[in-house]
């Protein structure tokens, strides 16, 4: 703690706050019902603040004096919002969350419970992103990307648009870890429309291509072309998916008829799975 800034206590349980990005230390001083001078000398820190009085803003939150929240949008109780962050319209933070210095937010995405996207992470708008997800620095996901509960997502992973991440999924950064060497973090890319089933493990430095699909439970030690399906550990390519990107009944309203026009890419839906007839 540098001194020019003054430790402060908590009036009731006494407890030290040293680092205000330390989300057991906040609430442990907020639920205790008064957080002596915060902010006093430092002016930083407060629960709610002019600017953001148009915003919905839940009980107990620490929001920088600098983050920029747009009135529409919404964040809910015991959140923690460092400097430099940007909440797009409509928004929606639940409860517990961290949101580090920097990282921007999307229009229109929702961050569930007990979520940390740390800093200067960006975030498309129209996402999803489940409890308990753990997004690392500098990690970029596009838009319309679902992420599902207890997914962790190393820094600096490159997620694309539409891209969908189920539960429990885990993308590394370290292709071969090893404590003797310095790290070097390796992004897991991951391709437009590509699909990541539960409890799947992504090593370090693995591509996975736009439209492919990742079976469920399966480690994925090596690239996997656009369009592939692949699945086991570690994961093989078994079949192609479709070439065209959706491939996904979330990804469209209304049936999968072969001759719908899809206005995203100004095609005409394909088959499911091109090779279902020889399957």
């Amino acid at each position: 703690m540098s001194s020019s800034t003054p430790e402060r206590t908590c009036a009731n349980c006494r407890y030290a706050v040293q680092d205000v990005y330390e989300l057991m230390t906040v609430l442990r001083c907020l639920r205790s019902g008064n957080l002596t001078d915060v902010g006093a000398t430092c002016g930083a820190w407060w629960s709610r603040d002019a600017e953001h009085d148009r915003a919905s803003i839940g009980r107990g939150c620490v929001i920088d004096e600098t983050a920029q929240i747009h009135e529409t949008a919404t964040v809910g109780h015991y959140c923690v919002i460092g400097a430099g962050v940007v909440l797009g319209p409509e928004v929606r933070v639940a409860n517990y969350t961290i949101i580090d210095a920097g990282a921007q937010i999307g229009e229109g995405t929702a961050v569930w419970n007990w979520v940390h996207i740390r800093e200067e992470a960006r975030i498309g708008p129209n996402c999803s992103i489940g409890d308990m997800v753990h997004i690392g620095p500098a990690c970029r996901l596009g838009h319309s990307v679902r992420v599902g509960n207890g997914t962790q997502i190393h820094h600096p992973a490159i997620i694309g648009d539409r891209a969908w991440i189920a539960p429990a999924v885990f993308l590394s950064n370290d292709a071969r870890p090893n404590p003797g060497v310095p790290f070097s973090p390796q992004p897991v890319c991951v391709g437009d429309g590509a699909i990541i089933g539960a409890q799947c493990e992504v090593r370090g430095g693995v591509s996975i291509g736009a439209q492919a699909a990742v079976g469920m439970g399966s480690t994925v030690t090596r690239d996997v072309p656009p369009g592939a399906l692949a699945y086991g550990v570690a994961a093989a390519v078994k079949r192609g998916r479709e070439e065209h990107w959706p491939g996904t009944a979330w990804a469209h309203y209304g049936p999968l008829d072969p001759e719908q026009h899809c206005p995203d890419c100004d095609r005409y839906m394909a088959r499911q799975w091109k090779d279902r007839e020889q399957a």
